[in-house]
């Protein structure tokens, strides 16, 4: 699902070509996150994307990609909600990009509990 402001530059390019490929940033590509929330001037032809599944524009060292055609265009509010079929799927060896509290982050894995075997 991608949720797109109908006042986005990109909106026309998104809810007419029929798919889309979702690239998950690592978490070494902040700079890209920046690039792609200010408004105005051309996101994929300044960028470090290139042809990947589908023929779609992606990041190679993505953490991953997904491929999907358009399954349903729906309102919601000043946005489009447009839902996908995943049809390819990429995963990199990258660990992901997060935004929390208004900072860029990574996940940090949470150590396994440890058990006795006890049932409570």
């Amino acid at each position: 699902m991608l949720c797109l402001a109908r006042d986005a530059g990109s909106h026309t390019a998104f809810t007419q070509a029929g798919v889309f490929l979702v690239n998950v940033l690592a978490a070494e590509h902040a700079h890209l996150a920046r690039h792609f929330v200010t408004r105005g001037g051309e996101r994929v032809a300044t960028s470090e994307f290139e042809p990947r599944e589908k023929g779609l524009p992606g990041l190679h060292e993505a953490a991953a990609r997904v491929a999907c055609s358009t399954y349903d265009i729906l309102a919601g509010g000043d946005h489009s909600i447009i839902v996908g079929l995943v049809e390819d799927t990429h995963i990199g060896d990258r660990p992901p990009l997060a935004y929390c509290d208004r900072t860029f982050t990574r996940p940090v894995p949470v150590p396994a509990a440890t058990t006795t075997g006890v049932m409570p």
